[in-house]
């Protein structure tokens, strides 16, 4: 009786040394905070960790940020290498819709209702949903009736990307300004690789790359032409009140007959396409910098703005441009007028790219609890936005006659704005200087072409990718000269055959429903 009364005293014992242990496991884990996995940035750099605005952010939410990083030019390459490892960021970057489907079907990205941002982010919802039936902000992560996306608005997005030109180069071939026509522009071109720009009495100067191509395709009243950027897609475009598929329309065919015309002249860069970027901000262009073409494009009015608008250091590429050509002087320009009098290029749209919640994090209230805080607070709070936005006073940037001055070469991926994943408060930073607004207006008040936001449908879900692929491709050929240009014939025939007529119907059914 005695030994059976000791073994029952040490098993309760043992039990109640078990329950205390688990007691203080259970607190202990408590106290730990909680770490997002970030992918939220433009991710041009690895983020430092112990960044002053990172260690501010730390301590505001009381929680630890792991930043993923991607090589940016290879975004979906490199994304689908790292969830192949069965690992997934809590917050990602959406690029382009074509990968939406994707990404929900493997169970990775969350569905996000409506209802849900709206109570627990209220002030940031307000703000979007300000705009959401003018531009169908919520369309683009829409999926099978679903929303996917946290939509981010650019209100300068109205304005499309611009050209560049090399000044000193177009006085040498006799023009005192940008070219205006296309016809003009061609001649430009040819004197560019003709006539010795640089004045080095070597033939090695080409006229253009593959920045420029949109706007070219833009001059015939087409949208996206360009076949170099991975994240370049289809375009869906309104062409006398209807929806097109820009890539396959028959203008696309025009523009695509004059580049090869140029490309077999030699006037485009032979290696337009390796890109123009090979490193660094993706708005750089080496060729163009190292004054191996004369006009570059993609970029916004504000890249190469000079320092006389805004009495700063002048944008991030005019910056490095001119620390690789010290005497050199730049000009940004409209895009040329065409032959039935259209001009345009890629505008980035209102609307912009969208971030996403991964299931890994919705199901996890702590981290939850965190990420809404951080979506939020930046509607409601100034100094905190400036804060996420621009980074410390001080350490990132040093105020100079009411200019924010950076203290880095450009605009740094390490430091602010890595955490501030949604737009800035749009009302705070919507106002610009007399002087900037004038200048955007000079060189990009003119065509902006938007492809039209739709949801996400079966037919594009199934084939935009193929499709995607299939028609950079044929443009390359086109271009180059691989295929002439009788194949476009057989390239829409081919195209519409392998899905893009189901692409097509759909589309044109979405528009007239949301008209």
């Amino acid at each position: 009786m005695k030994k059976r009364f000791i073994a029952m005293v040490l098993i309760l014992v043992g039990v109640s040394l078990l329950l205390v242990g688990c007691g203080e496991k259970d607190n202990s884990s408590s106290t730990e905070r909680v770490v997002l996995e970030w992918l939220a940035y433009d991710s041009y750099g690895q983020p430092k960790k112990d960044a002053e605005v990172v260690k501010y952010m730390v301590d505001r939410y009381d929680v630890d940020f792991n930043f993923w990083f991607l090589d940016d030019k290879n975004w979906n390459d490199s994304l689908n290498i790292k969830l192949a490892t069965g690992d997934m960021p809590d917050i990602m970057r959406m690029k382009g819709d074509a990968d939406l489907s994707t990404l929900v079907d493997q169970g990775i990205l969350a569905d996000i209702p409506l209802e849900m941002i709206k109570e627990n982010a209220p002030d940031y919802f307000a703000a979007i949903n300000a705009y959401a039936d003018s531009f169908n902000v919520w369309n683009y992560k829409m999926y099978e009736g679903k929303n996917y996306g946290l939509p981010k608005l650019n209100l300068g997005g109205k304005y499309p990307t611009v050209l560049v030109w090399n000044e000193k180069w177009l006085e040498a071939i006799g023009y005192s300004a940008p070219p205006k026509t296309l016809e003009e522009f061609e001649d430009v071109m040819y004197k560019f690789r003709n006539n010795d720009p640089d004045g080095n009495g070597k033939k090695d100067t080409y006229g253009m790359s593959e920045t420029t191509i949109n706007a070219i395709f833009g001059a015939f009243g087409i949208a996206g032409g360009n076949p170099i950027p991975q994240n370049s897609i289809l375009n869906y475009l309104v062409f006398e009140d209807d929806l097109e598929i820009a890539q396959i329309h028959p203008r696309a065919k025009e523009a695509l007959a004059l580049l090869a015309k140029w490309y077999k002249d030699g006037v485009i860069d032979p290696e337009f396409i390796t890109k123009e970027n090979t490193g660094g901000y993706w708005a750089l262009s080496q060729a163009f910098m190292n004054e191996r073409i004369g006009v570059t494009g993609q970029v916004m009015y504000y890249h190469y703005m000079p320092p006389e608008i805004k009495n700063d250091a002048g944008g991030v590429c005019y910056q490095e441009f001119m620390k690789v050509q010290p005497d050199g002087r730049i000009i940004a320009s409209q895009t040329p007028i065409g032959p039935y009098g259209d001009q345009g290029n890629m505008a980035w749209g209102v609307a912009g790219e969208a971030f996403g919640i991964t299931t890994q994090a919705i199901n996890n209230p702590k981290k939850m609890e965190a990420i809404w805080k951080i979506l939020n607070d930046p509607y409601v709070d100034e100094a905190h936005m400036e804060k996420v936005s621009y980074g410390i006073e001080g350490v990132d940037y040093v105020m100079q006659d009411g200019v924010r001055k950076s203290s880095h070469d450009m605009a740094s991926a390490e430091q602010a704005g890595v955490l501030v994943f949604l737009p800035n408060h749009l009302e705070l930073t919507t106002p610009k200087p007399a002087a900037v607004l004038e200048y955007a207006e000079d060189v990009a008040g003119f065509t902006g072409y938007v492809s039209f936001p739709l949801p996400l449908g079966e037919a594009r879900s199934k084939h935009a990718t193929a499709l995607d692929t299939f028609w950079k491709e044929a443009y390359i050929q086109m271009i180059t000269g691989t295929k002439p240009m009788s194949y476009f014939d057989e390239f829409v025939e081919i195209f519409r055959k392998n899905g893009g007529s189901e692409v097509e119907k759909e589309i044109k059914a979405q528009y007239l429903e949301l008209k």
